[in-house]
């Protein structure tokens, strides 16, 4: 088994730093809600997250919370 985090606050600390360094090279505006919406129903749906139940839920939260705080002001 192969566990890339230790625990929940080091993947918070991860999203929120890839979020950060995201915002620092994005090239656009773009509305953040939408896009945060987007990376959740991509990860979550189109790339069946949802068969891996509470795993893949939280992956793909975790792609919506770094997409939002990149395309945050």
């Amino acid at each position: 088994m192969h566990n890339s985090y230790g625990s929940q606050a080091e993947v918070t600390e991860k999203t929120q730093l890839y979020g950060r360094l995201g915002q620092l090279s994005r090239q656009s505006k773009k509305n953040k809600w939408i896009t945060a919406c987007w990376a959740f129903f991509r990860t979550y749906i189109l790339r069946l997250g949802v068969l891996d139940g509470i795993t893949g839920f939280r992956i793909a939260s975790m792609n919506a919370k770094t997409t939002y705080i990149k395309y945050s002001d």
